[in-house]
């Protein structure tokens, strides 16, 4: 039997512009901050067990607003009918971790995007310089 609660995702965003898009919507899962990103060796390194759990269950939102069954729950809560969203997870930090074997492991995770609290941050510093 399929389960037909209406998931809760920590935040959908809706865009600016072309809000109109499924496509430029996106789900954004917020895990902690100290949430280890990397295991294994530099030469071997790849995503952790936590980072590995938040993109299956980001993964699982996707099934539930492709499914077409779930539409009419999703348009009544969103007023939109949300089908083909953006994933997303901010989680963890960069500190002591390669950037570039970060990269190479996200590379690796193409339909979930994952963003640091450090890229957050480095975000913020740049608006307010401009201010």
């Amino acid at each position: 039997m399929e389960d037909t609660k209406l998931l809760a995702p920590d935040f959908i965003v809706k865009p600016v512009v072309a809000a109109q898009k499924d496509s430029e919507w996106e789900v954004l899962d917020l895990k902690r901050p100290s949430a280890k990103l990397l295991v294994g060796k530099a030469n071997r390194a790849r995503l952790s067990q936590e980072v590995m759990n938040a993109i299956a269950q980001l993964r699982e939102y996707g099934d539930y607003f492709r499914n077409p069954q779930n539409a009419l729950s999703i348009s009544t809560k969103l007023g939109h009918k949300l089908r083909f969203p953006k994933l997303a997870v901010l989680v963890g930090r960069l500190d002591n971790v390669s950037a570039e074997a970060f990269a190479l492991a996200q590379d690796r995770e193409r339909d979930v995007r994952i963003v640091t609290y450090d890229e957050i941050l480095e975000r913020q510093k740049l608006i307010r310089a401009l201010q």
